[in-house]
């Protein structure tokens, strides 16, 4: 989105915005970010990190459903951002308690480094993608070299559907597992010693 605001009104997308009011831009997102987190625990407490991180992917591509439809106007573009922010804050929180929903306790610790692997492989993924449509997809305009406004929309295409992609896979995870009763958990059934069996046999 900085970049977009940035760009020289020449282009016929840009709003000539400086490197301040670009940044600002970004606060309503980074306060939702912040603000989120904790709801993020209660949905997934309430309903399953399934279901939060669900809503956090339909989250994101309604934001960058905005972000494709709105791109002249500062406030919307900031609004589209947000909405992407606040459903980026909400997955993040969902995925560790459901990476430890779904393996055994003994390995919970391999798996958030795992999922903490794939997550920055997954931005510097996003971010190479990013770079080459900008700077391929580009056209001369006030005597310099820009993307184009298609460029943009092209990189908030390829997000929404990366984000309608996760929905898709988060509705095919398994189900909420049932709770262990109170008291249960970590406790072994061991069978009978040999003696006691026989014991009970003859007195039967």
């Amino acid at each position: 989105m900085p970049a977009a605001i940035q760009e020289p009104r020449s282009t016929g997308y840009g709003l000539g915005a400086s490197l301040v009011v670009s940044g600002l831009c970004l606060l309503p997102g980074g306060l939702s970010m912040v603000a989120l987190s904790p709801v993020s625990a209660r949905i997934s407490a309430k309903h399953g990190p399934k279901v939060t991180l669900a809503l956090a992917a339909g989250l994101m591509a309604v934001g960058y459903v905005v972000r494709f439809f709105t791109s002249h106007q500062l406030w919307m573009i900031i609004a589209g951002a947000t909405v992407v922010a606040a459903g980026t804050a909400i997955g993040y929180s969902a995925l560790p308690a459901l990476v430890m929903r779904a393996v055994p306790a003994a390995e919970t610790g391999a798996a958030n480094g795992l999922n903490t692997l794939m997550r920055s492989v997954g931005q510097a993924f996003c971010s190479a993608a990013v770079a080459a449509v900008l700077a391929n997809v580009t056209f001369r305009a006030g005597g310099r070299t820009a993307p184009t406004l298609h460029a943009y929309l092209l990189v908030f295409l390829i997000a929404g559907g990366a984000a309608l992609l996760a929905l898709a896979v988060t509705l095919c995870l398994p189900g909420r597992r049932s709770e262990p009763p109170a008291g249960t958990v970590g406790q072994v059934r061991r069978p009978a010693p040999l003696g006691r069996t026989a014991l009970t046999q003859e007195d039967a």
